[in-house]
């Protein structure tokens, strides 16, 4: 996986996590403090955006955490209350072990 890979599958993961919250590119947006335009090609193409902290942002303005990036299923680290589906991450196959299951 190079550099752009990653900001695309961080991206993609934020999308994720933005529709579970029922929230708008425009709301998330906002909350973060950045132009929706760039929310967008950051989650089409890992475009725009490069800050650690601006990520950070993003991600807890869908009600994430940084470490929930990481989880091989966000529903066994975020509670029954999140309706995430279980996302296997790009250098780990998915494994049968999730809890959530």
């Amino acid at each position: 996986m190079n550099e752009q890979d990653f900001y695309r599958w961080i991206g993609d993961k934020i999308r994720e996590f933005r529709k579970a919250a029922k929230k708008t590119q425009e709301e998330v947006a906002s909350l973060a403090g950045i132009y929706a335009q760039d929310l967008s090609a950051f989650e089409k193409r890992g475009d725009k955006i490069r800050s650690a902290f601006t990520i950070k942002e993003i991600v807890e303005a869908t009600g994430h955490t940084l470490a929930d990036l990481y989880a091989e299923c966000s529903d066994c680290h975020r509670g029954a209350d999140r309706e995430i589906r279980c996302v296997p991450l790009p250098h780990r196959p998915f494994t049968k072990n999730c809890q959530c299951d």
